[in-house]
């Protein structure tokens, strides 16, 4: 969460007052493992309702398990990350899972740190131009 939050403050995101959090699915799977096709599914449900209450303008996929659920792709998010998608009315935003940026924590031009920042201030600037 700390490096998230961050990466949210240098892209002039304010965490606190523009930012919904939630999880694909509501608990975390024994030894903090990638959830099953089955937990997803159990939880899904939950997780398209909390979208639907929430109504967000743009959503951030953090992470193939987010993408996979909510795109309903197996796309590499290298190949979709930086770019706008729209789904049922919303704009959504896929980033690489912090937990791969604190492996590959480089801050050099075009590695992932550095390109999921600038993902992020594209983000800040579609939001803040509401």
């Amino acid at each position: 969460g700390k490096l998230l939050n961050e990466l949210l403050k240098q892209a002039g995101i304010d965490h606190e007052e523009d930012v919904y959090f939630c999880n694909v699915i509501k608990c975390r799977p024994p030894k903090n493992r990638k959830p099953t096709k089955k937990e997803i599914n159990i939880h899904k449900p939950w997780l398209l309702q909390q979208i639907k209450l929430i109504d967000p303008k743009f959503i951030i996929l953090t992470g193939s398990t987010a993408v996979k659920t909510i795109l309903e792709v197996n796309n590499p998010i290298s190949s979709m990350r930086g770019k706008w998608i729209k789904k049922d009315g919303r704009e959504i935003m896929t980033i690489f899972h912090p937990s791969y940026l604190l492996r590959f924590s480089s801050k050099e031009t075009e590695k992932p740190y550095y390109l999921t920042l600038q993902d992020l201030k594209k983000v800040s600037s579609k939001l803040y131009a509401l």
